[in-house]
């Protein structure tokens, strides 16, 4: 890479080792201008949540790329749950079709940026081997978000309207799920 600076981060089971997850919070919550994040598996806890509402709120451009189908389902439903309280923060949704979405990058104000195998749901923080590397980069900045609007060209937004016009049945599954998230 260079003339970049790259730094490790990795996490190993146990609560006492939340390295990552504060990298994730700690991005999110500094953030000035633009969060670009994709994620395969989206389950969220209130402090990571309350990072994207506060970032939303407070004029960030923060955009979610989530998979419209994925081999965990239940953990698919338990992450739509946060749907509506992200929508209506201001975050900009989207769910890439066509193809299995198995990323899990962000860049944040389009100078950091990471990629690696955290997903933002409880096991991977707390029960699961996880790397990513993090790159303080203008440069891999904007090369990751070009790859970032490719998917986006491939994906369907969510629209708030529309969002809070789902089936009951759905509305359902989501909330039932979303209660269970710390055990899947």
């Amino acid at each position: 890479m260079g003339d970049q600076i790259v730094q490790v981060v990795g996490s190993t089971p146990g609560y006492m080792n939340r390295t990552t997850y504060m990298m994730y919070v700690s991005a999110v919550a500094h953030a000035t201008r633009s969060i670009r994040m994709t994620q395969s598996y989206f389950a969220p806890d209130d402090q990571m949540m309350q990072a994207l509402t506060d970032a939303a709120k407070r004029g960030v451009d923060v955009q979610i790329i989530l998979p419209e189908y994925t081999d965990h389902a239940i953990v698919r439903q338990a992450g739509r749950w946060h749907y509506g309280e992200l929508l209506k923060a201001g975050v900009k949704l989207y769910e890439r079709s066509g193809t299995v979405l198995h990323s899990k990058s962000m860049v944040v104000d389009g100078i950091w940026s990471t990629i690696g195998s955290t997903n933002l749901e409880l096991w991977s923080f707390v029960s699961n081997d996880e790397i990513n590397a993090v790159i303080l980069s203008r440069k891999f900045a904007k090369k990751m978000e070009s790859s970032f609007e490719e998917d986006i060209a491939e994906s369907n937004r969510i629209l708030p309207e529309e969002w809070a016009q789902r089936p009951l049945i759905e509305r359902t599954k989501q909330f039932i799920f979303n209660l269970f998230n710390y055990w899947m």
